[in-house]
């Protein structure tokens, strides 16, 4: 984040351009948060330090989800719904640990559209997938 500019939002910072979600702040205590829909990607450990349950509703730009956008999040989430538009996933974006036979996820269910990049992601990991129809995703 060295030499990049940046904005804050009611304290969540953003890419200049407004496109990046680079950090959630700790302090910040939301039972819900909607990440606005000029937002296209949610950076490298974005969400790595919040501490309460957050239901985490995501616009419907988002393009890009960065390596540990949730990692160290794992107790964290409540709700968490991915949007088809998400066609990039960098690496693991949930918090895991290793066990004898692959990983754990401390992520229970995720929410999104049959046929997208996170149901492919979750049937890979063994993360419970549940189709959610759009409509029904709280905006």
């Amino acid at each position: 984040m060295e030499n990049e500019k940046t904005i804050v939002i009611d304290g969540v910072i953003y890419s200049e351009d407004k496109k990046v979600l680079i950090k959630y702040p700790k302090d910040k205590k939301e039972e819900k948060f909607f990440i606005p829909n000029f937002v296209e990607e949610i950076g490298y450990k974005c969400f790595s330090e919040v501490e309460n349950k957050i239901n985490i509703y995501i616009g419907n730009n988002l393009k890009k989800l960065a390596k540990c956008a949730f990692v160290n999040f794992k107790y964290a989430i409540d709700k968490i719904y991915i949007p088809p538009t998400v066609d990039t996933i960098e690496g693991e974006i949930f918090e895991s640990f290793p066990e004898e036979c692959g990983y754990s996820y401390f992520i229970d269910i995720v929410g999104g559209k049959k046929g997208s990049a996170i149901e492919y992601y979750c049937n890979e990991r063994g993360i419970t997938f549940v189709e959610v129809d759009e409509s029904d995703v709280e905006r």
